[in-house]
C-alpha cells in the first residue's frame, strides 16, 4: 500500500477484474467477501466480461456495491483501450487480479485503468509477462486450491486475518429464482424424483470443448442410472448455447425414466435447482463450482485441469479420472489445452461411465 494511504482507510475505491470464466470468478467469492469485511468502508467494484453468468452471480453478492460489465472480445482493441482509458475518472486506489487472470492481456487492462496499486499473482508457467506492470505480486502456490491461493491476498498481500475458517462459495438465488424452479420441477413432474443433475457442456474458448465427457458415454450414464433407480430423475444443465446439447442426450437415452432438459435456464434459476438435487455430474465447469455453492454433492470428471486447484469446494464430491501420468496438464495457461499424448485426449477417453455411475450413487445416498 502506499504511505500517504494505509490499509483500511475509509473511502477507498477498490477494482477487482475478473475477466476469465464464470466458475473462476465463482471461486472468488469467498476472497469478496473477506475484502468487504476487511475493508468495511471500502467501495468494491467488478469487472466482468459475462453477461448472462459472472454478471448476474456477482450482482446478487452483497459484498460487491457495483458490476461493472464489458465485452472486450466483442468491442475489440480500439473501443477497448478507450474503455479502460474511460475507468481512469474513477480513480481507484487499488486494483486486484486474482488467480487464474494470469494472461498479459488482463494485466495490461488493469494497467491501463491506472489504480495506484495493482495486485495480482506471479505464476510458474508461462504468461508472467504481464506480471511487469502489478505493483504487488504473490507467488502462485500450486499445493492449494484456488479459493486459497486467493485468499492470500487478504492474508499476504493485506496482512489481515481470515474472519471466517471455513469459507465457502457464495451464490444466492432470490426468492423468485427458487419460485421459479419449483414451478419448473412440478411442471416436469420432477418434484417427487430424486434429481439427479447432469452438465454435458463446458467452455469453447481456448479449446475447453476437449474435456467434455462424450455425449454418448453421458447416454450409458443416463441409462444406467435410470434402470438403477426409477425414482430419479436426470435434469440436463447448461447454458443457452448448450441447448442443442441437451436436448440430443435427451433424445438418446434409451431409458423411460424422467430425463429432461433445463439448459438455457438463467443461472439463478439453474441455480436454485441444483440447490434440490442429491447430486450434480459434470466435466470440471461453472456447473461444479456451482453445485459447490449449492451444497449439492458433486461428481467431477477431470482430465486435463488440475483437481487441486479446481476440485468442488466445500462440498462432498467425488474426482473421476483415468489417472494418467500425463494429466493434469492445463495448469492455469494462457493458450488453450493442447493434448500431446499419442492417443487424443486419453485422459478423459479411458474414462468409464460405470465409473461416473457408481460415483453418483455414493454420493446420491
Amino acid at each position: 500500500m502506499s504511505a500517504d494511504q494505509p490499509t483500511g482507510s475509509p473511502g477507498r475505491r477498490i477494482l477487482v477484474v475478473l475477466l476469465a470464466g464464470a466458475g473462476d470468478a465463482l471461486m472468488s467469492t469467498p476472497f469478496l467477501v473477506e475484502l468487504e469485511r476487511a475493508e468495511p468502508d471500502a467501495r468494491v467494484e467488478v469487472l466482468v466480461m459475462q453477461r448472462g453468468t459472472s454478471r448476474p452471480m456477482l450482482e446478487a453478492l452483497p459484498a460487491v456495491d457495483e458490476v461493472l460489465f464489458y465485452d472486450f472480445q466483442v468491442e475489440g482493441a480500439v473501443r477497448s483501450f478507450f474503455f479502460c482509458l474511460g475507468l481512469r475518472s474513477r480513480r481507484y486506489d487499488v486494483s486486484i487480479t486474482p488467480m487464474p487472470h494470469n494472461r498479459f492481456i488482463y494485466n495490461f487492462i488493469t494497467f491501463l485503468i491506472g489504480a495506484r496499486e495493482r495486485w495480482g499473482f506471479r505464476y510458474l508457467s508461462r504468461g508472467n509477462l504481464g506480471s511487469v506492470l502489478l505493483s504487488r505480486r504473490l507467488k502462485e502456490r500450486r499445493d492449494l486450491h484456488l479459493v486459497e491461493n486467493n485468499l492470500r491476498l487478504i492474508t499476504e498481500a493485506m496482512d489481515r486475518p481470515l474472519s471466517d475458517e471455513s469459507p465457502v462459495l457464495h451464490l444466492e438465488p432470490g426468492n423468485d429464482s427458487q419460485e421459479r424452479a419449483q414451478t419448473w420441477l412440478a411442471e416436469h413432474s420432477l418434484d417427487d424424483k430424486k434429481l439427479i443433475g447432469v452438465h454435458p457442456g463446458s467452455g469453447a474458448t481456448k479449446n475447453l470443448w476437449l474435456k467434455r465427457f462424450p455425449p454418448e458415454r453421458w447416454v450409458q450414464v443416463i441409462d444406467e442410472l435410470c434402470s438403477t433407480a426409477p425414482r430419479i430423475g436426470v435434469v440436463l444443465l447448461g447454458g443457452p448455447e448448450e441447448e442443442k446439447l441437451c436436448h440430443e442426450l435427451g433424445d438418446a437415452v434409451s431409458t423411460s425414466g424422467a430425463v429432461v432438459s433445463a439448459a438455457g435456464l438463467p443461472l439463478l434459476d439453474t441455480a436454485a435447482l441444483i440447490s434440490r438435487m442429491s447430486c450434480l455430474a459434470a466435466s470440471d465447469t461453472l456447473m461444479t463450482h456451482v453445485g459447490a455453492a449449492m451444497g449439492t454433492p458433486v461428481v467431477s470428471i477431470h482430465g486435463p485441469t488440475p483437481a487441486t486447484s479446481t476440485a468442488p469446494w466445500a462440498t462432498r464430491f467425488e474426482i473421476v479420472r483415468a489417472g494418467l501420468p500425463c494429466s493434469p496438464c492445463y495448469i492455469y495457461s494462457a493458450r488453450g489445452i493442447r493434448c500431446r499424448n499419442p492417443r487424443k485426449m486419453a485422459c478423459i477417453e479411458d474414462i468409464q461411465p460405470r465409473q461416473v455411475v457408481e460415483a453418483i450413487l455414493r454420493l446420491a445416498t
